[in-house]
Parts: structure tokens; C-alpha cells; sequence
């Protein structure tokens, strides 16, 4: 039973085998030839119409000029469509001009680094055969290579969106070259080598000729020639020239005008132990940087406690208010009335005893309550201060301060212009892109330029180390961006435009312009002197020795406290505190901290605490009114030009694609 079933099975065995693969086969027939239907389909109808005909003729003249004639052949079927388009890249090597089409509507425009022709109209539709004729010339700009010319030309477009039933591309060269290297290419995007059709050179005609080149497929043609094979090309050497020239005399203007009128005369730097007469904290912070911030004017509370006019108290941790003492004599400063008015608002110029007696609460104010009016203080001080110091009493000369407009001018233009000229020679950007490109850099560096100035001028108001370190940050951002640009502008392979000239001449502009416009502003003689007084006030509280303090102290018990304002303009309150460490110094009376412990202990240490206590809370409610007056609306193709011989299918004038629609 069982052998009969076993011999049974086994007999039945290759007729079951020989079936299934009969089976196996059939259906791997039929899954084939539903493929190659499938693909013949999609290769011809997926677009709804097929291209039979694709014929370029190319004349290249000796001016480097090439006319494009392109005849395009479409077959819409039954499937109704408007036109075809074609698109060509862009280059910054050409240009493409004269574009025109037979017999048919068109529109040209640009989008996406190509230059688009659009044939036929939305408002009617064609079924059938349809033939195109497409014409434009491509005009080759000179290169830089003086040791060979160059022909890089794309003859089929590799990016059309049917395959080809048949192409040919005919170049008439204007006569019989003698190429150093000619190489021929099909095939799709990157293709280096001649994958479709037949290339052949007879004289001075080259043609190529394929049929069923498959969709995205293209053709092009690459030779080196002999220097001047081309002549009279389009060129943008003037453009070059009118940029080293720009670059070279934005230089030496900078530094003629540094030299004739940007010299300062010799600093002396005397030695002093009080502020020069009649010089408030605005004024040594004017005088020693040129201009007037806000660590020089909130200096001017400890200023107004020291003469008696007002009294600090810290009522709660970090916040205060101010009382008015008495009336503030008319002798003092403009600048320093302004503060007083910022503090105290309208009731600041009212006899004092009068409203002592009649209205007490007018006499003290909060921190919280004088944001806006010292917010519109310390507007109006820094134009007070440049108005005094005026005429006869100017700190930098007239010329120099011209000079440093005329310099920073420069600094802004020469990089814009020259940033314009680049992006023109170099991209396919028009010259009003450009020119918009050139704006945004020369604002860029003029504004890092700025800053580097700003940072020179405060050497000598503010702690060395620190200015020493913003300093260096900020020259190691602007070496970045210096080495940026001429990566991007002079080196880079695509959008460099490799000129050694330019590039070493642009270096030498970012290099020289900044060190020029440091100190640019020359001090008057009279200014010179003053600065030189300041100048040594300040290295007195830096490097004062104890013995020689304590002679001061010995004749004013309140030096320490009349000094204290000008320290803190200097950035120097800490340092000035640490020398009195072992001098006993009583609390001042004008001043009233918030931890009744201090009133028993006091340390002038404690002082640079409380000055920054009090500059920030002022600081921070200025701010909030300036955000509060600032929401309200009341505030202010690729044609290469090397000899590298790596073109390919796609490289060169003409190419891109293009399609029905």
C-alpha cells in the first residue's frame, strides 16, 4: 500500500513540475511584454505628444558670437496643447539676445537661473503635427585665459521632456580650426562621453546626428583653441579696470586724507589729581571718547549727591528714590540743568523752600516714575554737550571730522561697487540686483568699520582688558567676513571672479581702510591739551599710591567721594574703592542703603556696588519707557571659460530643456 503510493506519487511527480513551469514561464512572458508596452507607452504618451524632429543649426562667428536655429518638430496627436516651451540657462560668461520665433505667439522671461521662451497662446489649442522655429544668438564674453580660447557649446538641450525620434546639430565654424583638444558628448546631465548618435568634423562643419535619443538626453561639444581665435568678442575688461581702480584710489584717497588732515598733535599727558576745572562727568566722558553715553550721564546722580543737590536712598533691594536737597545754581552746565529737569520733571527749577513748605512729595521721585523723562533727557544731552562744544572749543578739527565722513563715504561705496561689478561680471544678476547685492555689503562692512571705530575711541574710557577683548572679537568677526567675501567674490570656482590683481587689491582696501579710519578725528590744540589733563586724571586713579592718597584725604575728607563720579565714567569705581581699603572713609550722607546692617558697617567697596545698582534700575526704566513709546507708533547652461578640458553633455552655451504645454 504504501510502495503503490509512493511509486504513485512519484510518477505523478514531473507532470505536476513540467506544468508549474509552463505556467512560470507564460506569466514571465506576459509580465515582459507588459513592461515594454508600459515603457513604450510612457516613453511616447505619458506628455501626450512625441518628438520626431529636433534639428539645431549653429553658426559661430569669428566675434564669438553664436546664432541658434532651432527646428522642433512636436506631434500633439488627438490631445489638445497650447505650444511648447524651451528654456536655456543662464550664464555669466554669455548673454542671450535677438530671441525670435516663426510664425507663432511667444514670451520670453526669466525664472530660475534660465531664460524661458514660451510659443504658442492660452487662448488657442493645436492637435497634430506642429513644427517650430526657434532663433537666438548666444554672445560669448572674453575670458580670462591668456593662453588658449575656448568653444563649449550645447547642441541638443538635455533637459527635453520626450525622447527624440531624430536629432541633428549642425555648427558652421566661421573656418577650419585648428583645435588643440576637441571632445564630443552625449548623453544625459554629467555624461563624459559620446553615448548616442555619431559625431563627425568636415572642415570647418561639425554635425551630429541620433535617433530615438531617449528623453533628457542632450549633446554638446567642447575644443580648445589658440589664443585669439576669437576677436572682437564682447568684453567686461574695462569693467575690471574701472574696479581696480575704484578699489586702488578708495585706498589712497583713505590715506591721503589720514595724512594731510587726520594727524593728531602730541598728547601730554599731565599729572592730576582732581578733574580739570569746571568739567562734570559728561564732559570727561565727552572729552576723552568723543562722545556722550549713558555710563557718562547716569554718573552725573553720584555727581549731583556729591554737591549737595540731591540724596540717594534704597528704600527696597535694588530700587530707589532721589530727594532734592536745594535749588541747582545756574552756573552749572546746560547738560547737567537737562539731568536735573530729567529727574525732578517740572518742579526741578521751583524755589526749593517754597516747595519744601508747600508741596514736600514734589521733592522726591522714584526710580519707576522718571523713565520718561529721563528717557527724553538723555536724548537731548549728547546735542547740549556737541553745542558747547563748538567754534573755538571743538574737540577734533573741522577738516578731520570731514576727512572721517569722507572716509567712512568711501569705506561704504567702494565695497558696494565693487560688490555690484563682481555679481555682474560673475552671476547672471542683472546689474540692478547687483547694484541692490552691493548696497547690503557695503552697509555690512561700513557698519563693522563703525564699531571697530567706536571701540578705538573708548580705549581710554573703559577698563583695558575689557576694550582690549571686545576689540579683538570684533576685529577677529570683521577678518571672517573679509575672508568670506573674497572666498565667495575673487576665489570661488562658480562664483569667483579669479583676478589676482583684484583679489590682492581688494585684501589690501579691508586691511588699510580700518587702520586708516582709526583716530581719523585729529584733536585741536586746545583739545589736545585737555585731553592730555583727563588723560592724566585717569591714569592718577588707576595707579595712585597710598601715600599720596592719603595727603589727599588728610586735606579733603570728601576726596574720595568728589572723585568717585569720574571713576565710574572711567570704569574704574572698583579700582578706585580698593585703594581706600585701608583709609577709614565715612558713609556718605547722601547716601541711604536698603540693608540697615550697612548702616552700621560701611565699606567703600560697597560704593562701585551701589553706582551700578543705581545706573542699572535708571537704565531699565528708560528702556521700558522707549518700549512703551515704540509700541505706542511715537518712536522714531554653463558656458566654462577654463581650459580644464572636464565640460560634458550640458555644459555649454545653449542646452536646458524644455517641453509642451
Amino acid at each position: 500500500m504504501c510502495i503503490s503510493c509512493e511509486t504513485t506519487q512519484r510518477k505523478e511527480s514531473p507532470v505536476s513540475t513540467s506544468t508549474k513551469t509552463f505556467r512560470y514561464l507564460i506569466f514571465a512572458v506576459a509580465f515582459a511584454a507588459f513592461l515594454y508596452i508600459a515603457g513604450f507607452v510612457n516613453a511616447d504618451t505619458v506628455y501626450g505628444y512625441t518628438t520626431p524632429e529636433y534639428d539645431v543649426d549653429i553658426h559661430a562667428n569669428i566675434n564669438q558670437t553664436f546664432d541658434y536655429r532651432e527646428r522642433i518638430t512636436v506631434d500633439f496627436g488627438e490631445e489638445a496643447h497650447h505650444g511648447i516651451y524651451r528654456y536655456i540657462p543662464l550664464g555669466s560668461k554669455y548673454r542671450i539676445k535677438d530671441i525670435k520665433v516663426n510664425n507663432y505667439e511667444y514670451d520670453t522671461y526669466a525664472e530660475s537661473g534660465n531664460q524661458v521662451i514660451k510659443v504658442g497662446s492660452a487662448d488657442t489649442t493645436l492637435k497634430g503635427k506642429q513644427t517650430y522655429i526657434i532663433r537666438y544668438t548666444i554672445q560669448g564674453i572674453q575670458d580670462n585665459d591668456s593662453k588658449a580660447d575656448y568653444m563649449n557649446l550645447d547642441g541638443i538641450p538635455g533637459g527635453w521632456e520626450t525622447p527624440i525620434d531624430k536629432a541633428k546639430v549642425t555648427i558652421h565654424l566661421p573656418k577650419d580650426f585648428e583645435f588643440k583638444d576637441l571632445q564630443y558628448y552625449s548623453g544625459t546631465y554629467g555624461s563624459t562621453i559620446n553615448k548616442y548618435g555619431t559625431w563627425k568634423k568636415d572642415g570647418p562643419t561639425i554635425v551630429y546626428e541620433a535617433e530615438n535619443l531617449p528623453k533628457s538626453a542632450g549633446a554638446s561639444v567642447y575644443g580648445v583653441l589658440p589664443e585669439g581665435s576669437w576677436t572682437g568678442s564682447l568684453s567686461y575688461g574695462w569693467l575690471k579696470n574701472l574696479l581696480l581702480i575704484l578699489v586702488l584710489a578708495g585706498t589712497l584717497i583713505m590715506v591721503l586724507l589720514r595724512i594731510t588732515w587726520g594727524r593728531n598733535p602730541e598728547i601730554t599727558e599731565t599729572v592730576e589729581f582732581y578733574p580739570p576745572e569746571g568739567l562734570t562727568p559728561i564732559d570727561v566722558g565727552y572729552i576723552i571718547d568723543g562722545t556722550v553715553d549713558d555710563s557718562d550721564m547716569t554718573a552725573t546722580f553720584f555727581y549731583l549727591a556729591d554737591k549737595g543737590y540731591i540724596d540717594i536712598d534704597e528704600y527696597k533691594k535694588n530700587k530707589f528714590k532721589f530727594t532734592r536737597l536745594g535749588d541747582l545754581p545756574e552756573s552749572e552746565k546746560p547738560s547737567i540743568q537737562r539731568f536735573f529737569r530729567g529727574i525732578f520733571g517740572s518742579s526741578a527749577f521751583k524755589d526749593y523752600e517754597t516747595l519744601k513748605e508747600k508741596d514736600p512729595k514734589k521733592l522726591t521721585v522714584r526710580t519707576k516714575d522718571i523713565g520718561n523723562r529721563m528717557h527724553h533727557a538723555f536724548e537731548d544731552i549728547p546735542s547740549l554737550v556737541d553745542d558747547e562744544y563748538s567754534g573755538g572749543h571743538k574737540l577734533f578739527t573741522t577738516k578731520s571730522r570731514k576727512a572721517d565722513r569722507i572716509g567712512k563715504m568711501i569705506f561704504f561705496l567702494v565695497p558696494a561697487l565693487a560688490t555690484a561689478l563682481l555679481m555682474f561680471l560673475n552671476t547672471t544678476l542683472s546689474l540692478l540686483y547687483s547694484a541692490a547685492a552691493g548696497l547690503v555689503v557695503g552697509l555690512f562692512f561700513l557698519a563693522l568699520t563703525r564699531k571697530l571705530v567706536s571701540i578705538y575711541y573708548y580705549r581710554k574710557s573703559r577698563k583695558g582688558s575689557s576694550v582690549a577683548l571686545k576689540f579683538a572679537l570684533w576685529v577677529t568677526i570683521y577678518a571672517f567676513a573679509v575672508l568670506g567675501y573674497v572666498q565667495f567674490f575673487c576665489l570661488d570656482s562658480e562664483w569667483g571672479y579669479n583676478d589676482g590683481r583684484i583679489t590682492t587689491i581688494l585684501l589690501a582696501f579691508f586691511v588699510i581702510g580700518p587702520l586708516v579710519l582709526l583716530g581719523m578725528k585729529s584733536r585741536s590744540d586746545w583739545s589736545a591739551a585737555l585731553y592730555g589733563r583727563v588723560l592724566g586724571f585717569r591714569n592718577f586713579i588707576r595707579d595712585a599710591e597710598l601715600d599720596r592718597i592719603e595727603e589727599l584725604v588728610e586735606g579733603n575728607p570728601s576726596y574720595f567721594y568728589n572723585v568717585l563720579p569720574y571713576a565710574y565714567v572711567f570704569g574704574m569705581t572698583k579700582k578706585w574703592a580698593s585703594k581706600f581699603e585701608s583709609i577709614p572713609v565715612e558713609r556718605p550722607s547722601w547716601y541711604s542703603p536698603y540693608n540697615t546692617a550697612e548702616n552700621a558697617y560701611f565699606d567703600v567697596v560697597m560704593m562701585d556696588s551701589m553706582l551700578n545698582h543705581v545706573s542699572t534700575g535708571v537704565t531699565d526704566v528708560i528702556h521700558e519707557s522707549i518700549a512703551k513709546s515704540s509700541d505706542s507708533g511715537n518712536s522714531g547652461g554653463i558656458f566654462s571659460s577654463s581650459g580644464s578640458g572636464s565640460s560634458f553633455s550640458g555644459g555649454g552655451f545653449g542646452g536646458g530643456g524644455g517641453g509642451a504645454w
